[in-house]
């Protein structure tokens, strides 16, 4: 009896030396995470090493020569570095590969992969989105612009849920240029001006009449009088587009009108990428908004410097008279919140979003 003792106390502590020298298999500790919740690097090198190389086309509307493709372009080589070479994005600036209005249902659809656009081409997919465009709505700069601009576009509105929202930039705010006066808001009476999608409500109630043409159509338009002002950021007036050459003057509008402008990829390529690599690209999004912001800034400044340097006389309207200018555009956010609650959204809700935005920014 003893000696079986002996023999079983024998095997507990073999068992327990062999445990201690490694012998039987440690428990598995789940992957490190970093404090926010998102994978460490190995986590992301893993993803890397075991996904194909993807390619994704990028239709743009910006041309190939303009200050702010040069931020998207940007973009696109972080995100190409950030994983390694295995998301490659080819852009297609100046409708090369889709024309301005089709881009959205073209990324929607799959026929390219992500893009940028000015939506505003695009109001029926987008009744929510179109409250950033109203009068009144005022932010201090192109970088606090394009902040509140990602902001929105990261809203719980169902029209966001056929593509994946990755960022979105402001253009600077609009002026008005061309060949008629404008210096103070009776002027706007009677007057042709060129603007398109969501800011046509704004032109309206400010007693003009809207005239929708493209962006390369307003050059010749201006030159032969079929529009009087153009209702646009004035980095317009510098390249590409030169519209100071065919502008006698321009009138500073702050706070009329903003253009904010999102950076989308199809829904089906955006879940086909590993959670790792979705992070990756999220974070090159976000420091994206504030660069492409600060070029946004340099290109107000460079449009005006340019229209000077050619003798535009450029107006700037007093705090009064800027006043009465937003008080004849205020009946716009009523308006626009009816219109959206009739239709069955929640106007009010997301009237009050943007209320906070503009107070943050």
């Amino acid at each position: 009896m003893l000696k079986k003792m002996s023999l079983i106390f024998m095997a507990v502590c073999l068992l327990l030396t062999f445990s201690a020298c490694g012998g039987a298999p440690a428990a598995q500790t789940p992957p490190a995470q970093t404090p926010g919740g998102e994978p460490e690097a190995e986590d992301l090198q893993t993803a890397l090493d075991n996904m194909q190389a993807i390619e994704l086309k990028m239709p743009i509307t910006l041309a190939d020569n303009h200050v702010l493709t040069e931020g998207i372009q940007h973009w696109a080589d972080k995100v190409e570095e950030a994983t390694q070479g295995k998301v490659t994005v080819t852009i297609y600036p100046s409708g090369t590969l889709m024309k301005s209005g089709t881009i959205y249902p073209g990324v929607r659809d799959g026929v390219a992969e992500v893009a940028e656009e000015d939506i505003a081409y695009n109001p029926a997919e987008f009744p929510l989105f179109s409250g950033i465009f109203m009068g009144g709505i005022q932010f201090d700069d192109c970088v606090n612009a394009s902040l509140a601009a990602n902001e929105w576009i990261h809203q719980d509105f169902a029209e966001y849920n056929d593509v994946k929202m990755l960022w979105a930039y402001s253009m600077p705010p609009s002026v008005l240029m061309g060949n008629k006066r404008i210096e103070k808001l009776e002027d706007m009476t009677g007057t042709q001006v060129r603007v398109t999608g969501f800011c046509v409500s704004t032109v309206q109630l400010l007693g003009s009449t809207p005239v929708g043409l493209t962006m390369p159509e307003t050059y010749d338009a201006l030159l032969k009088g079929t529009v009087d002002v153009n209702m646009a950021n004035p980095g317009t007036l510098g390249k590409p587009n030169n519209l100071a050459e065919v502008s006698k003057y321009v009138t500073l509008i702050p706070g009329i009108s903003y253009i904010p402008h999102p950076i989308f990829m199809n829904k089906r390529t955006w879940e086909s990428l590993p959670p790792a690599v979705q992070a990756e690209i999220e974070r090159v999004s976000l420091e994206a908004v504030v660069e492409t912001g600060q070029l946004a800034d340099d290109y107000y400044n460079s449009g005006l410097e340019f229209a000077d340097s050619l003798g535009v006389e450029i107006i700037e309207l007093s705090d009064a008279e800027l006043a009465r200018w937003y008080e004849a555009i205020t009946p716009q956010h009523q308006a626009w919140i009816d219109e959206k609650n009739a239709a069955g959204l929640d106007g009010q809700g997301a009237f009050d979003i943007l209320m906070e935005l503009s107070d943050k920014y």
